[in-house]
């Protein structure tokens, strides 16, 4: 069966063995890593709709031109001449609500750990995150790129040769026209983190956050190196064996890529392993380390059942046709007397959420502007995704996960060996599964970090 994340490594390792691709600079700094995730974003944003789609995608226009959008509010702006030892920058993609103000479920327990230490700041990057109240960071504040960015010929060369090849492969529908374009826009906002690190009178020693491949904290790391600042990416969401943005590096230079992190934070080992082996188990030359994941820790975990079955969305991928799989919807239609949540991705848009309300508008189907997964696993007994990592969320909660994509039988094959995850393909073993574990309860959990303290993990804890 295909699986674009397989596919799309087998795509890139060919183009690493075929191309000396840390030859490729601008100003000095090898440009791969960003190259490497602007086709992945191009493939997987790819998306071929029939002609029934098309005038369906024409009417959701029309209906989205009369949402009026909000104005954004400023809040407090960030000085730069502050002597702080450690940054931590976050988005709003990370931000839950949690007794009553929002928290970054992922660096929250790590800043107010080391704030007892070390002189902190969090940092949020301004979005639609920044309008809520209760967000007891401030606003990092840019200043704008200057520089007139310059794509060497060697690299343009590079890039009609990728597209010609490109043709001869599964990809060859996909428009790559513009990713020269792409990668000088990236480049602009990779300086803008630039500046922000430079345009700091007093340096700090550390700086973490969550998804490094934003074009901003790439533009961090890159100042960072120079200045000798530690960067530290946390562990977001699903890292499996066919993430392009945290495995299968088989180039790694000795001195490492400017546009990396130094250090990868992780939930668990399984996903370290990933990051620092290759699947011939040599060494892809990138550090993790375990941290857990200890936001989960501040939940009690008495369940307080108001629904069955919880399902979490994903946003589509290369040409998905749909948000889930039509042997979920049938079960859903089927038996009605078995309640379900739908709780969208936080990356929808305002179009996802208008085709979801349409994909489940059933009377046994909620869908949940709950942004707090955590207390949504404290209502129901099933969770169901097609291969989100919010499965490892469950586990701490006692809820089992069921996934319903092929895919996710390569990017946790040691997670459902182990019969920590399920995974269904079709609607008769998905339909046994589901009833079978709404009877039952009893799996483990991954999250066992209470006896980590952060400040004795690497780097923070090197001379």
């Amino acid at each position: 069966m295909d699986n674009f994340r397989r596919d799309f490594i087998l795509f890139i390792k060919k183009i690493e063995d075929n191309y000396d691709v840390n030859s490729y600079l601008v100003n000095d700094i090898r440009v791969w890593p960003l190259l490497r995730n602007i086709l992945f974003e191009i493939v997987s944003r790819h998306r071929e709709y029939t002609l029934k789609e098309k005038i369906y995608e024409k009417f959701i226009n029309y209906k989205l031109k009369k949402i009026k959008k909000k104005q954004s509010e400023e809040s407090d702006v960030f000085t730069y001449d502050s002597k702080l030892e450690i940054l931590f920058i976050s988005d709003d993609h990370f931000y839950v609500e949690y007794n009553s103000k929002y928290s970054n479920k992922y660096l929250d327990p790590i800043f107010e750990d080391l704030s007892k230490k070390f002189k902190s700041r969090k940092l949020h990057l301004s979005s639609q995150i920044s309008n809520k109240k209760n967000i007891t960071s401030y606003q990092i504040k840019t200043r704008p790129n200057s520089e007139e960015i310059k794509i060497e010929i060697d690299i343009l060369d590079f890039l009609n040769q990728l597209k010609e090849d490109i043709q001869n492969t599964k990809y060859k529908n996909i428009n790559f026209e513009n990713i020269d374009y792409i990668l000088k826009r990236k480049l602009e906002d990779i300086n803008e983190g630039r500046n922000f690190i430079e345009d700091m009178k007093v340096k700090p020693k550390y700086i973490f956050y969550s998804s490094y491949a934003h074009p901003f904290k790439i533009g961090v790391n890159i100042a960072s190196k120079l200045h000798k600042i530690k960067t530290i990416d946390v562990q977001h969401g699903i890292q499996g064996k066919n993430n392009p943005d945290y495995t299968n590096w088989t180039k790694v230079p000795n001195n490492k890529y400017e546009m990396l992190p130094d250090r990868f934070w992780t939930w668990n080992e399984i996903s370290k392993d990933r990051i620092e082996y290759l699947d011939n188990n040599s060494l892809s030359g990138l550090n993790a380390t375990v941290s857990g994941y200890k936001f989960l820790e501040r939940y009690d975990k008495s369940k307080i059942q108001q629904f069955d079955v919880l399902i979490t969305l994903q946003p589509l991928f290369f040409n998905q046709p749909t948000y889930l799989q039509y042997f979920v919807l049938k079960l859903i239609k089927d038996y009605k007397n078995i309640s379900w949540v739908i709780k969208p991705h936080p990356r929808h848009t305002n179009r996802d959420l208008m085709k979801i309300e349409k994909i489940f508008s059933f009377k046994n189907v909620n869908i949940t502007r709950q942004k707090n997964i955590f207390e949504l696993f404290k209502q129901c007994k099933l969770h169901i995704t097609e291969f989100s990592s919010s499965a490892y969320e469950g586990l701490y909660f006692n809820v089992p996960t069921v996934f319903t994509n092929h895919i996710a039988a390569e990017e946790f094959p040691d997670e459902i060996k182990n019969k920590l995850f399920y995974i269904s393909t079709d609607y008769d073993d998905f339909k046994k599964k589901v009833f079978q574990l709404l009877d039952e309860n009893s799996i483990e959990n991954l999250f066992d970090s209470t006896d980590r303290n952060f400040i004795d993990l690497p780097p923070i804890n090197e001379k």
